[in-house]
């Protein structure tokens, strides 16, 4: 699979910068996007901003993976009309695309050459197959050998991975702060993430009870869903006295990388962060 080191463009939902609501935000976004000449585009069609979710999965230049799209937190009446349709977004690229039975949202999957790890909701989403059949499809659709799965955090609607950990190489995995969570689940997640075979590394975490409008946990604090562009890396920021203490590790863990810190609340108020909004690819 590509991974983000070799990606060199980002797409975001043209939401982003149609939406009122993320004006804001989307012009201090696009201000260091042009500053560090990171090339980027727009995904139309679209009903959400959290493209990464939607959009497929790319396995080389020129060849990507689409799964299915359709997340139980969007299926009651209230939401349904933030449901993307996969096939009608548009984009200005061109490319091939096979297609998964799989029902598998982008944002739970963290991916790194021929492995990947994912919560444990993929299993809840696709209750037609054994847990082994999915996890046998799934090394099929990715072409990768090796699957880790990890309890999705209680809290959390989408059972996403990717406000959880992030892989950062062959051999180490960055690890959320989970220390509030209770004493069962934390003893379940640690001891999934042992099995994993990474040496783990503590990034930290900001804890912000805070609910939205809709009664979701917001994302303030959730620095570990930053998204890297080759070698620039978009960092989450809520002005918060943790915003330095992450950019210094950051800076320690990624010598060779431009760390960008984007002022992010008004999407992190939604639920997500910059790995959520974006679609990274290599051209």
């Amino acid at each position: 699979m590509i991974t983000d080191i070799e990606t060199n463009f980002v797409y975001f939902s043209s939401l982003i910068k149609e939406n009122l609501k993320y004006k804001l935000f989307w012009n201090r976004l696009r201000k260091s996007l042009d500053k560090e000449n990171i090339d980027y585009g727009f995904i139309n069609g679209t009903r959400d901003i959290w493209c990464r979710d939607y959009m497929p999965i790319q396995l080389s230049k020129n060849n990507f993976v689409q799964f299915k799209f359709f997340p139980d937190y969007y299926l009651s009446p209230d939401f349904i009309h933030k449901l993307t349709i996969p096939s009608e977004t548009v984009i200005s690229m061109e490319f091939y695309k096979s297609f998964s039975k799989l029902i598998i949202d982008g944002g739970n999957i963290i991916k790194y050459q021929n492995r990947v790890i994912l919560t444990d909701k993929i299993f809840k989403e696709n209750p037609e197959y054994f847990k082994s059949e999915i996890i046998s499809q799934l090394k099929i659709d990715l072409k990768i050998d090796t699957i880790n799965i990890i309890p999705a955090e209680k809290e959390e609607i989408s059972g996403h991975a990717d406000g959880m950990v992030k892989i950062f190489s062959e051999k180490e995995l960055l690890v959320g702060d989970y220390s509030n969570q209770d004493k069962h689940w934390k003893s379940i997640y640690y001891k999934s993430l042992k099995e994993t075979g990474y040496n783990l590394i503590s990034f930290p975490s900001a804890f912000i009870e805070e609910k939205n409008d809709d009664g979701d946990y917001t994302a303030i604090g959730c620095y570990i869903n930053f998204v890297q562009i080759g070698n620039k890396i978009l960092l989450p920021f809520f002005n918060l006295a943790e915003d330095i203490i992450v950019e210094k590790q950051m800076k320690k863990l990624y010598p060779d990388c431009k760390i960008i810190p984007i002022e992010s609340n008004e999407i992190a108020q939604d639920g997500g962060v910059l790995n959520c909004i974006t679609w990274n690819i290599q051209l």
